[in-house]
């Protein structure tokens, strides 16, 4: 018997499914971790929102700022259409990669390297 198992991300605010256009969104309040899974509309709603109160808090630790990074940075965004060429570039090159999600930094380089 085959079994095919299928993963739909969901937008938590409103619960549409959406594919390659959303994202999960990782961040902490009091201590607390929290993840949210949004499409994009939701996304950049969400990080509008942050931006006032980042733009008046203090960094203490995590990510680097962009500036401060030896490695070529990433884009942040890209289309599916350049999604879907790097996932079937990494697979091609033996990397085993999720169908859907985040691509790790280090294939995405790769790819760019390749490029």
């Amino acid at each position: 018997m085959a079994r095919k198992v299928v993963v739909e991300l969901v937008d938590d605010i409103d619960g549409t499914v959406f594919g390659d256009d959303g994202e999960s969104i990782h961040y902490a309040v009091d201590g607390v971790e929290y993840v949210i899974d949004l499409k994009d509309e939701h996304a950049r709603e969400l990080r509008e929102t942050f931006e006032y109160y980042i733009a008046h808090s203090t960094p203490v630790g995590g990510r680097k700022h962009r500036a401060d990074r030896s490695a070529t940075p990433v884009p942040a965004r890209r289309s599916s259409d350049e999604t879907k060429k790097i996932r079937a570039w990494a697979r091609g090159q033996g990397y085993e990669l999720s169908s859907r999600g985040r691509i790790p930094a280090e294939i995405e380089q790769a790819f760019l390297d390749a490029h």
